[in-house]
């Protein structure tokens, strides 16, 4: 019988397909840890932004105008009083581009995001030394922060439009008023 490796780790003995069955156990413990993270709604304190930082704003495919420095978008939430929305993405993440691309560009997302929240959009290579302080242990990770630089909610993975927006809500209801100070 003729056996043929695939590259997800199964292989193709004669006309079946057999299943590497330590990469499932890998894969089920991998999904665990990120699924079932007691981090999913941690509260922590955000660490003080770097001085070296620049100020940056840059209107996204998705048509907001996105922070891509902490320090800035921080600048403009404690001048606001406006809580921040921190999407921290990868280049090379699936899940960030469906996420970016399902959830961000929604109408209703980009317009309660416009009123209510400073958002800023963290990247690996650009925001190394934040990102090294905020400890990300995933992509994409999102978190909700106080002006006074509060963690309020934080979460791991792809969030569809209605995950997005109850987690939203958890910090400035659609019917409430835009400052939290």
């Amino acid at each position: 019988m003729s056996k043929r490796q695939t590259a997800a780790g199964c292989s193709h003995v004669g006309g079946f397909l057999q299943i590497d069955h330590s990469i499932v156990r890998r894969a089920a413990l991998l999904a665990s840890v990120f699924f079932l993270s007691p981090l999913a709604n941690a509260r922590a304190e955000m660490p003080a932004p770097a001085s070296e930082l620049t100020s940056s704003r840059a209107v996204s495919a998705d048509g907001l105008q996105w922070h891509d420095s902490l320090e800035s978008g921080w600048k403009e939430a404690k001048e606001t009083g406006r809580p921040m929305v921190i999407f921290i993405t990868s280049e090379q993440c699936v899940y960030c581009d469906a996420m970016k691309r399902d959830t961000l560009c929604d109408e209703s997302v980009r317009k309660r995001l416009v009123s209510r929240f400073v958002p800023i959009r963290l990247r690996p290579g650009t925001n190394n030394q934040v990102l090294s302080r905020i400890r990300i242990s995933a992509y994409p990770t999102t978190l909700v922060a106080h002006p006074k630089g509060k963690v309020m909610t934080h979460r791991i993975g792809y969030q569809p439009v209605a995950k997005f927006h109850e987690m939203l809500s958890e910090v400035a209801p659609a019917d409430d008023s835009i400052a939290i100070r």
